[in-house]
C-alpha cells in the first residue's frame, strides 16, 4: 500500500499533465510529476524518492519524443541535485522555504539536464539541436512559475494521501 498509492497518484498526475500540456499557455507547461517528486523529498528518504522518480521518468520518457532514457536520467539527476542542494540550504536554517528550493532546483536541474542530454545526442546525430536562447529565456521561466503555482495543490494532495494512509495502516510510517 505504501508504494501503490504514489504510483497511482503519479499515473493520474501524468494523465492530467498530458491534458494540460495541450493548452501551452505562455510557452510553459507545469511538470506535475516533478512537483510531486519534489514534495516527496520532504517526507521520504532519497532512495524511495529515486525509485518513484524512475517510474515518473519512464512515463515522461514514453511520450517525450526524445531517445529512450533522457527523461529518466534527467528526472533522477534533478531529484538528486534538488535533494543535495536543498539539504545544503536547509543546513543554513532556511527550512521554511525548503519546498520552494526543492521545486526551483529540481525544475531548473531537470530542464538543464534535458537540454544537455539532447545536445550530447545531437552531436551523434540522434536528435536535432534545440534553440537554447528561446528555451532558457522564455520556457524555463514559464516552467518554474507554473511549477510554483501547482506546488500547493500537489502539496495538499500529498498531505491528504498521508492522512488517508495513516488511517488504514497504523503501523507503517509514511
Amino acid at each position: 500500500m505504501k508504494w501503490l498509492v504514489p504510483i497511482i497518484i503519479i499515473t493520474l498526475l501524468f494523465v492530467l499533465q498530458l491534458a494540460i500540456s495541450d493548452m501551452n499557455l505562455w510557452l510553459g507547461v507545469p511538470n506535475l510529476l516533478l512537483c510531486y517528486v519534489s514534495v516527496m523529498l520532504l517526507y521520504r528518504g532519497l532512495n524511495e524518492v529515486l525509485l518513484i522518480s524512475i517510474f515518473a521518468g519512464i512515463l515522461l520518457d514514453y511520450f517525450s519524443g526524445l531517445p529512450d532514457g533522457v527523461m529518466v536520467l534527467s528526472m533522477l539527476a534533478a531529484t538528486a541535485a534538488a535533494y543535495y542542494l536543498g539539504n545544503m540550504v536547509s543546513a543554513q536554517k532556511l527550512s521554511n522555504f525548503l519546498i520552494l528550493f526543492y521545486i526551483l532546483f529540481s525544475t531548473m536541474g531537470f530542464f538543464l539536464f534535458v537540454l544537455i542530454a539532447t545536445e550530447v545526442l545531437a552531436v551523434f546525430g540522434l536528435v536535432s539541436r534545440m534553440d537554447w536562447d528561446g528555451l532558457l529565456t522564455r520556457k524555463l521561466g514559464a516552467d518554474v512559475i507554473f511549477n510554483l503555482i501547482f506546488l500547493y495543490p500537489i502539496f495538499w494532495l500529498y498531505e491528504t494521501q498521508i492522512i488517508v494512509l495513516r488511517k488504514f495502516n497504523k503501523n507503517e510510517s509514511f
